[in-house]
């Protein structure tokens, strides 16, 4: 049997406590592990949302949909945050130009701060 929830949370830090708990919700009967697992994957997409895609709170929307058919979880994350080119901070943006070159500097997020 399959089963599907969806929901729409605000790209807020205060909503990562709900996220986790409609995420536990969705999944629930499922092995205690796989329900932590997802909500870690899910937590970090929504917190790099909020904190780089964003640049912090807002009322942008953050689509949710679980879904679980026998032991088997899907997870659709949408939001409206601009793409992140993760090769934009490097020196080059040559595709052809070595990792290294393309990708950010160690550290480059090292000021980051969960609350």
């Amino acid at each position: 049997m399959r089963t599907e929830q969806t929901r729409r949370f605000r790209a807020r830090l205060d909503e990562a406590a709900s996220v986790s708990a409609f995420v536990e919700s969705s999944i629930a009967g499922v092995p205690s592990r796989l329900i932590r697992r997802v909500q870690l994957v899910v937590e970090e997409l929504f917190v790099n949302t909020v904190t780089h895609g964003h640049g912090g709170d807002c009322d942008a929307p953050v689509d949710i949909s679980v879904s679980l058919e026998d032991e088997h979880v899907t997870v659709v994350y949408e939001d409206t945050a601009p793409a992140f080119d993760p090769f934009a901070g490097g020196e080059s943006s040559d595709p052809a130009a070595p990792l290294e070159a393309r990708a950010w500097p160690v550290g480059a997020l090292a000021g980051f701060r969960w609350p």
